[in-house]
Protein backbone atom coordinates (compact mmCIF):
# COMPACT_ATOMS: atom_id res chain seq x y z
CA UNK A 1 0.00 0.00 0.00
CA UNK A 2 2.77 2.07 0.50
CA UNK A 3 3.93 2.28 -2.81
CA UNK A 4 0.08 3.20 -3.69
CA UNK A 5 -0.08 6.29 -1.69
CA UNK A 6 1.68 8.55 -4.03
CA UNK A 7 -0.48 8.14 -7.19
CA UNK A 8 -3.68 8.11 -4.85
CA UNK A 9 -3.04 10.86 -2.99
CA UNK A 10 -0.75 13.13 -4.97
CA UNK A 11 -3.13 15.67 -7.42
CA UNK A 12 0.24 15.47 -10.25
CA UNK A 13 -0.38 11.83 -10.85
CA UNK A 14 -4.23 12.69 -12.23
CA UNK A 15 -3.38 15.08 -14.03
CA UNK A 16 -3.23 13.14 -17.55
CA UNK A 17 -7.07 12.50 -17.12
CA UNK A 18 -7.41 16.29 -16.70
CA UNK A 19 -4.86 17.70 -19.88
CA UNK A 20 -6.57 18.13 -23.20
CA UNK A 21 -4.93 17.62 -26.09
CA UNK A 22 -4.45 19.88 -29.49
CA UNK A 23 -4.79 23.18 -27.41
CA UNK A 24 -5.55 25.79 -29.40
CA UNK A 25 -7.38 23.44 -32.36
CA UNK A 26 -10.66 24.25 -32.59
CA UNK A 27 -12.34 20.56 -31.94
CA UNK A 28 -15.31 18.41 -31.91
CA UNK A 29 -14.59 15.69 -29.77
CA UNK A 30 -11.73 16.54 -26.80
CA UNK A 31 -8.69 13.38 -26.35
CA UNK A 32 -6.81 13.63 -22.42
CA UNK A 33 -3.61 12.67 -22.29
CA UNK A 34 -4.23 9.47 -20.98
CA UNK A 35 -6.42 8.63 -23.42
CA UNK A 36 -4.03 9.13 -26.62
CA UNK A 37 -1.40 6.77 -24.25
CA UNK A 38 -3.89 4.35 -24.37
CA UNK A 39 -3.97 4.29 -27.78
CA UNK A 40 -0.44 4.70 -28.23
CA UNK A 41 0.27 1.46 -26.23
CA UNK A 42 -2.36 -0.83 -28.23
CA UNK A 43 -0.55 0.64 -31.60
CA UNK A 44 3.04 0.12 -29.53
CA UNK A 45 1.92 -3.18 -28.54
CA UNK A 46 0.90 -4.67 -32.13
CA UNK A 47 3.93 -3.22 -33.82
CA UNK A 48 6.79 -4.83 -31.13
CA UNK A 49 4.32 -8.27 -31.54
CA UNK A 50 4.96 -8.16 -35.26
CA UNK A 51 8.38 -6.96 -35.33
CA UNK A 52 10.05 -9.15 -32.18
CA UNK A 53 8.46 -12.28 -32.17
CA UNK A 54 8.76 -13.91 -29.22
CA UNK A 55 10.56 -11.47 -27.54
CA UNK A 56 9.16 -10.97 -24.26
CA UNK A 57 11.50 -9.13 -22.88
CA UNK A 58 11.66 -6.18 -25.39
CA UNK A 59 8.43 -6.14 -26.33
CA UNK A 60 7.69 -5.39 -22.26
CA UNK A 61 10.14 -2.50 -22.88
CA UNK A 62 8.46 -0.97 -25.62
CA UNK A 63 4.98 -1.29 -23.97
CA UNK A 64 6.03 0.12 -20.66
CA UNK A 65 7.70 3.04 -22.83
CA UNK A 66 4.26 3.18 -25.00
CA UNK A 67 2.35 3.83 -21.58
CA UNK A 68 4.76 6.24 -19.98
CA UNK A 69 6.06 8.16 -22.85
CA UNK A 70 4.06 11.00 -22.25
CA UNK A 71 3.97 10.90 -18.19
CA UNK A 72 6.15 13.47 -18.13
CA UNK A 73 3.47 15.71 -18.71
CA UNK A 74 2.02 15.62 -15.13
CA UNK A 75 5.13 18.14 -14.72
CA UNK A 76 5.24 20.11 -17.81
CA UNK A 77 1.27 19.85 -19.16
CA UNK A 78 1.04 19.87 -22.63
CA UNK A 79 3.60 22.21 -24.20
CA UNK A 80 2.75 22.91 -27.85
CA UNK A 81 4.78 22.17 -30.73
CA UNK A 82 5.21 25.50 -32.07
CA UNK A 83 6.89 26.13 -28.88
CA UNK A 84 9.04 23.64 -28.66
CA UNK A 85 10.02 23.32 -32.08
CA UNK A 86 10.19 27.40 -32.61
CA UNK A 87 13.21 28.28 -35.28
CA UNK A 88 14.45 30.98 -32.51
CA UNK A 89 15.17 28.63 -29.13
CA UNK A 90 13.53 25.66 -29.91
CA UNK A 91 16.39 23.23 -29.52
CA UNK A 92 17.85 25.29 -26.45
CA UNK A 93 14.16 25.02 -25.30
CA UNK A 94 13.89 21.23 -25.30
CA UNK A 95 17.08 20.64 -23.82
CA UNK A 96 15.98 23.21 -21.06
CA UNK A 97 12.58 20.95 -20.39
CA UNK A 98 14.63 17.80 -20.31
CA UNK A 99 17.14 19.05 -17.32
CA UNK A 100 13.38 20.28 -15.73
CA UNK A 101 12.01 16.73 -16.36
CA UNK A 102 15.06 14.60 -14.97
CA UNK A 103 15.28 17.00 -11.64
CA UNK A 104 11.53 16.49 -10.92
CA UNK A 105 11.27 12.44 -11.96
CA UNK A 106 14.73 11.97 -9.57
CA UNK A 107 12.98 14.31 -7.14
CA UNK A 108 9.72 12.72 -7.27
CA UNK A 109 11.17 9.18 -7.82
CA UNK A 110 14.26 9.29 -5.47
CA UNK A 111 14.43 6.11 -4.19
CA UNK A 112 15.92 2.70 -5.58
CA UNK A 113 12.92 0.36 -5.18
CA UNK A 114 11.84 -1.26 -8.23
CA UNK A 115 9.10 0.52 -8.82
CA UNK A 116 10.93 3.95 -8.48
CA UNK A 117 13.72 2.59 -11.24
CA UNK A 118 11.16 1.86 -13.53
CA UNK A 119 9.99 5.41 -13.58
CA UNK A 120 13.29 6.42 -13.88
CA UNK A 121 14.30 4.02 -16.78
CA UNK A 122 11.12 5.29 -18.71
CA UNK A 123 10.63 8.52 -18.21
CA UNK A 124 14.38 9.10 -18.56
CA UNK A 125 14.89 7.52 -21.48
CA UNK A 126 17.31 4.54 -20.32
CA UNK A 127 16.79 2.05 -22.55
CA UNK A 128 17.61 1.12 -26.43
CA UNK A 129 16.81 4.15 -28.63
CA UNK A 130 15.30 1.55 -31.01
CA UNK A 131 12.36 1.47 -28.31
CA UNK A 132 11.84 4.95 -28.33
CA UNK A 133 11.71 5.34 -32.33
CA UNK A 134 9.38 2.68 -32.63
CA UNK A 135 7.05 3.78 -30.18
CA UNK A 136 7.06 6.97 -32.07
CA UNK A 137 5.51 5.67 -34.85
CA UNK A 138 2.39 4.69 -32.80
CA UNK A 139 2.75 8.28 -31.47
CA UNK A 140 2.13 9.64 -34.98
CA UNK A 141 -0.54 6.74 -35.80
CA UNK A 142 -2.59 7.79 -32.95
CA UNK A 143 -2.37 11.60 -33.49
CA UNK A 144 -3.78 10.63 -37.52
CA UNK A 145 -6.17 8.61 -36.14
CA UNK A 146 -8.03 11.46 -34.11
CA UNK A 147 -7.34 13.94 -36.56
CA UNK A 148 -9.14 11.56 -39.04
CA UNK A 149 -12.14 11.21 -36.68
CA UNK A 150 -12.16 14.66 -36.12
CA UNK A 151 -12.47 14.98 -39.82
CA UNK A 152 -15.30 12.53 -40.18
CA UNK A 153 -17.21 13.80 -37.56
CA UNK A 154 -16.70 17.28 -39.31
CA UNK A 155 -13.87 19.27 -38.11
CA UNK A 156 -13.03 20.94 -41.34
CA UNK A 157 -10.34 22.65 -39.66
CA UNK A 158 -7.79 20.16 -38.90
CA UNK A 159 -7.68 19.18 -42.28
CA UNK A 160 -4.09 20.68 -42.95
CA UNK A 161 -3.05 18.33 -39.48
CA UNK A 162 -3.59 14.78 -41.70
CA UNK A 163 -0.38 15.54 -44.07
CA UNK A 164 1.34 16.47 -41.03
CA UNK A 165 0.86 13.34 -39.35
CA UNK A 166 1.04 11.19 -42.68
CA UNK A 167 4.42 12.91 -43.02
CA UNK A 168 5.26 12.33 -39.49
CA UNK A 169 4.50 8.34 -39.80
CA UNK A 170 6.28 8.24 -42.34
CA UNK A 171 9.39 9.48 -41.07
CA UNK A 172 9.48 7.86 -38.18
CA UNK A 173 8.79 4.35 -39.34
CA UNK A 174 11.76 5.42 -41.78
CA UNK A 175 14.19 6.32 -38.75
CA UNK A 176 13.16 3.14 -36.81
CA UNK A 177 14.06 1.12 -39.85
CA UNK A 178 17.83 2.97 -39.43
CA UNK A 179 17.81 2.77 -35.27
CA UNK A 180 17.06 -1.28 -35.51
CA UNK A 181 20.04 -2.23 -38.14
CA UNK A 182 22.14 -0.88 -35.10
CA UNK A 183 21.64 -3.57 -32.86
CA UNK A 184 22.44 -7.14 -33.25
CA UNK A 185 19.93 -9.62 -32.25
CA UNK A 186 19.89 -13.37 -32.00
CA UNK A 187 16.76 -13.73 -34.03
CA UNK A 188 15.46 -12.38 -37.29
CA UNK A 189 13.52 -9.30 -37.01
CA UNK A 190 9.88 -9.42 -39.22
CA UNK A 191 10.29 -5.40 -40.05
CA UNK A 192 7.00 -5.75 -42.74
CA UNK A 193 4.68 -4.28 -40.98
CA UNK A 194 7.25 -1.41 -40.78
CA UNK A 195 7.99 -0.93 -44.31
CA UNK A 196 3.80 -1.54 -44.71
CA UNK A 197 3.32 1.76 -42.35
CA UNK A 198 6.01 3.71 -44.37
CA UNK A 199 4.81 2.99 -47.58
CA UNK A 200 0.76 2.59 -46.89
CA UNK A 201 -1.50 5.58 -48.78
CA UNK A 202 -3.42 7.28 -45.52
CA UNK A 203 -4.88 9.52 -47.60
Amino acid sequence: MEIFKKFLFDPEFDRLSNTIRWNGLNRIKDETVAHHSHTVSIFSMIIAEEVFGEDDSVKLQVLSYAVLHDYDEIFTGDILSPVKYNELNGIDLREEIDRFVDHKVSQKFPDNTATDLMFRKYLQKNFPSYIYRLVKIADWLSMYHYIKKEITLGNKGVEDKKQVCIEGIRESAHLCLLELRKFDFDYILDTKILYQIKDSNYE
